[in-house]
């Protein structure tokens, strides 16, 4: 899975869930990566997250941002249901979880990194 077009799509999801909140989406790698047309935009490995972002200009009340998230959230038995399915039609069985837990570490590290700026 491309970790790029993962993140475009959590990133769309988000503007869905909060419409007038600017969404910035980031891919932070903890290993090596190796880009043949270089590093591409909104793109970091991880020694270098904090720079990076905080050169771009990103929202400053990113609490508020989070707090009308976590209102928004789904969290019920039938959502993590419903995700998870997807994930097992999408990439088959036994892949729902690695790939589920990958994307929400994902997630809720850059919400994190971001909140602490």
């Amino acid at each position: 899975m491309n970790p790029l077009r993962q993140n475009y799509l959590h990133t769309e999801a988000l503007k869905a869930l909060l419409p007038n909140v600017p969404v910035h989406g980031w891919v932070a790698f903890a290993g090596e990566a190796r880009f043949p047309k270089g590093m591409p935009d909104g793109v970091s490995a991880l020694r270098n997250l904090r720079k990076d972002l905080s050169a771009k200009n990103v929202a400053p009340d990113l609490r508020a941002a989070w707090k009308r998230l976590k209102r928004e959230m789904r969290t019920d038995s039938a959502a993590k249901g419903e995700y998870l399915a997807g994930i097992e039609k999408k990439y088959g069985i036994g892949r729902a979880t690695p790939v589920g837990v990958g994307l929400l570490v994902i997630s809720v590290a850059w919400l994190f990194v971001m909140w602490l700026r």
